[in-house]
This record gives structure tokens, sequence and C-alpha cells, in this order.
């Protein structure tokens, strides 16, 4: 407690005020990265419960929605120029054929053929766990895309 007082402020000499510390452009970029890891993490426990959704087209576009929220407070989180038309675009160009839906379908038919009383357990669990993989991949993706710089060139 007293070490985040000092960090955040010092006293001048005599006169009592108090000046902001300066931190290094290191300690900057790793603060800023771990406020987007937390909020890639909240993402992807929000897309893992939209992914429970029983009917997959609903889910899926949960999941893009949830997506979309991710990418855009990431970007304004690096301070990329941003319009939600850039980023749906993006998306779909990246979700194209990967769903959650078609994953959960394929990986669990193949479960089936290796352990078949296990096959219906999977198909509850894989639209979430397929969900929140895919926004976890994207939103790692972005992260270092951000810190790159590459999305303002």
């Amino acid at each position: 407690m007293i070490a985040e007082a000092v960090a955040t402020k010092l006293p001048q000499s005599n006169t009592g005020e108090t000046q902001p510390v300066t931190r290094s452009p290191a300690e900057k970029r790793r603060e800023r990265k771990n406020r987007a890891l937390k909020s890639i993490y909240k993402y992807v426990v929000m897309s893992t419960g939209m992914g429970f959704v029983p009917a997959p087209l609903v889910s899926q576009i949960a999941v893009s929605g949830v997506l979309v929220s991710m990418v855009t407070e990431l970007c304004h989180e690096f301070d990329a120029p941003v319009s939600n038309h850039v980023i749906k675009t993006t998306l779909a160009s990246i979700l194209g054929g990967a769903h959650s839906g078609w994953i959960a379908h394929y990986s669990t038919k193949h479960i089936y053929r290796f352990v078949p009383s296990v096959s219906y357990a999977a198909s509850i669990v894989a639209r979430p766990i397929a969900a929140g993989a895919i926004t976890y991949a994207i939103g790692r993706l972005f992260l270092r895309h951000l810190e790159t710089g590459a999305w303002d060139s």
C-alpha cells in the first residue's frame, strides 16, 4: 500500500506539491498488455457461456458479437483507429468456415468413433470449448497485431 502511494506521486522539494512519476516505456507496455489479457480472458468466459446456447446459429451470432466487442476494446486500449465495419469484415474473413458449431460437430463425430459412450457428453461440452478457444486465439492474434503497431499502417 505504501509502495503504491509512493509510486504514483512524489513530493517536490519544499513546496509540498506533488508531481506524477514517469514510468519507463517498458513498464507502460507491460501494464497495457496485462490490461488487454484481462480483457481477453473476460471475453473468453463470455463466449464460452454463449456456446452453451442450444441453437447453433444463435450461439454463433452471440459469439460473433462477443468477438466484435473484444476486438473493439483491444483497439481502444492500444489507441488504434477503429470502425465497426472494419472489425466485422476482418472477423468475418477470419471465421469464414471455422466456427464453434462446425468444430464441435466434427470433433464429437471423431470422438464417437473412439469412445461411443462419451459422445453425448462431448457433444454438449464441445461447442462451448470451441467458442472459448476461438475467442482466445483471435484475442491473442489481435493483441500481437496491435502490439507491433501493424493496425495503424
